[in-house]
């Protein structure tokens, strides 16, 4: 029995038709393209759905590693606040369908995701997040 954040390998029906982000849907916007890297030094292949405003950028990450994954979703801002602590993550549900097994920098990547999770935030707030849809991208080596 596959556990809950093993990868299911396969190739999608409808592969995304264009190089930026399609099909998919992150908190209800659209909105989102897709940034895959390796960073130097590292073995884990982050996949990065990723809104960028100007001023702050949010989406979510997925961490592939070892034919394992984790979904985070984050939001960085130009509005920095002290003494801030980190939200934590709970209730996950997680799905992830990639068109191959092990990828390297300047590979293609297509993928399916579906998740949903609960944030609890510093101020006490419960945030739902939830995403799904095709993304696609050309992995990039970050030094």
């Amino acid at each position: 029995m596959e556990s809950e954040n093993e990868i299911q390998m396969g190739i999608d029906s409808e592969p995304p038709k264009s190089k930026k982000t399609t099909q998919l849907i992150f908190n209800i916007s659209s909105e989102y393209i897709c940034e895959p890297v390796f960073w130097k030094n590292t073995d884990t292949l982050n996949v990065n759905i990723v809104n960028h405003s100007g001023f702050s950028s949010g989406g979510f990450n997925i961490q592939i590693h070892d034919g394992t994954y984790e979904v985070s979703p984050y939001h960085i801002s130009d509005d920095l606040a002290d003494n801030e602590k980190s939200s934590t993550f709970k209730n996950p549900k997680q799905k992830l369908i990639l068109n191959q097994a092990v990828y390297r920098p300047n590979d293609s990547i297509y993928g399916y995701v579906e998740f949903e999770k609960t944030e609890y935030d510093s101020y006490g707030n419960i945030i739902p997040h939830k995403g799904k849809g095709y993304f696609r991208g050309k992995i990039e080596y970050v030094k």
